[in-house]
């Protein structure tokens, strides 16, 4: 089975689906003159969530890396965030 099958096997498995970028750019850039940039970085999203249904890259960000930060926007809505703070009180046994 080839690395490609089995990776289209694990996403559906999860119910994930290919990601496609905003801005159709290279993610990995070379420093050799002599080869050409590639898109070899994939970001793969729960499929049915439209609120996330693709991706940025960030080709300004990429410096010392030569590769290109991918970022997605989550939306959450603040009547569902729950704030707890735990604190362990000064000389307690925990």
């Amino acid at each position: 089975m080839a690395s490609s099958d089995i990776l289209l096997e694990v996403t559906d498995s999860f119910d994930l689906k290919l990601s496609l970028p905003v801005n159709q750019i290279p993610t990995q850039y070379t420093y050799n003159p002599n080869d050409t940039n590639s898109v070899i970085n994939l970001m793969f999203l729960q499929a049915d969530l439209t609120e996330i249904d693709n991706h940025l890259i960030l080709p300004k960000s990429r410096i010392p890396s030569d590769h290109a930060p991918l970022i997605v926007n989550i939306s959450i809505n603040e009547e569902f965030i729950q704030e707890k703070i735990q604190t362990i009180i000064y000389n307690s046994e925990k």
